[in-house]
């Protein structure tokens, strides 16, 4: 059985972003990690569980402690009034997506992820942040056109991997939906009622239905007594979406999962 063909029956996921483990002891459908911590041989005997693996990639955000930057210069970063876009949260640096630098070292590190360490996709993070209100409309149009560029890039070169885009729900989707083959919400806000709430979850399971997306929710360091984890957990069931419940900033793998069937606790 394919990679595609598994990924699609998948019932459950995990997201762990500790240091390498054994995940023979605890068997998951997919597993997300990310790949400095981990050897070829060690992915390869992950693999042998018939676990698919995806490669966390950070597609638009740099924090400010990573070797990459020493090889960018002013013209690969975003930039709003000739100041650098940070996402303040995280204190990270944002990507200039037409930078033809920032695109050479992104499928360079896509091509070592999945050509050389034989992972069998991509996670692929911060894109998201495209649809942040600080960017000019002008600016996020010119940047999810560069992210489906990129990615239609990364498709052709590899068209039987696996790629979960991580947010990106309302723009960036519009575009990537084709390329991809599962997204993913993170932390959703399930306890508001709000119209743009129903709209993302109508929207989600229509790419499930429609476009064949596998579509996952993801919390972190949730309690399961909370209005959200209930909420989050009511619909997944209802609409057959995977459900990963993080503990400890995703470096622990103790959790609660949910397959869209029983919900266990590992």
């Amino acid at each position: 059985m394919g990679r595609r063909t598994r990924f699609k029956q998948a019932r459950d996921f995990i997201v762990y972003y500790g240091k390498c483990i054994n995940f023979s002891d605890h068997k998951y459908d997919i597993v997300v990690i990310e790949p400095n911590g981990y050897s070829s041989v060690e992915i390869n005997q992950i693999q042998d569980t018939r676990t698919i693996i995806l490669a966390y990639v950070s597609f638009l955000e740099i924090p400010p402690w990573s070797d990459v930057l020493r090889f960018l210069e002013a013209d690969d970063f975003l930039q709003v009034n000739r100041e650098k876009v940070l996402n303040t949260e995280y204190g990270n640096y944002c990507a200039n997506l037409n930078s033809a630098r920032w695109q050479s070292i992104l499928l360079n590190r896509v091509s070592t992820l999945l050509s050389q360490k034989s992972y069998d996709g991509l996670f692929i993070d911060t894109i998201g942040f495209l649809e942040n209100k600080q960017l000019p409309d002008d600016l996020r149009n010119v940047q999810i056109r560069a992210s489906y560029e990129i990615i239609s890039k990364i498709r052709a070169i590899y068209p039987d991997h696996i790629f979960v885009q991580n947010c990106g729900l309302f723009e960036v989707i519009k575009s990537t939906h084709k390329l991809i083959d599962g997204i993913c919400w993170e932390n959703p806000p399930l306890e508001f009622e709000d119209d743009w709430v129903h709209y993302l979850l109508d929207n989600l399971s229509a790419l499930q239905n429609n476009s064949g997306l596998k579509v996952f929710f993801l919390l972190e360091n949730t309690k399961i007594q909370s209005l959200r984890y209930t909420k989050v957990l009511e619909q997944a069931l209802k609409r057959k979406f995977l459900f990963y419940n993080a503990v400890n900033g995703y470096t622990e793998h103790s959790s609660c999962i949910h397959d869209g069937g029983d919900k266990k606790c590992v």
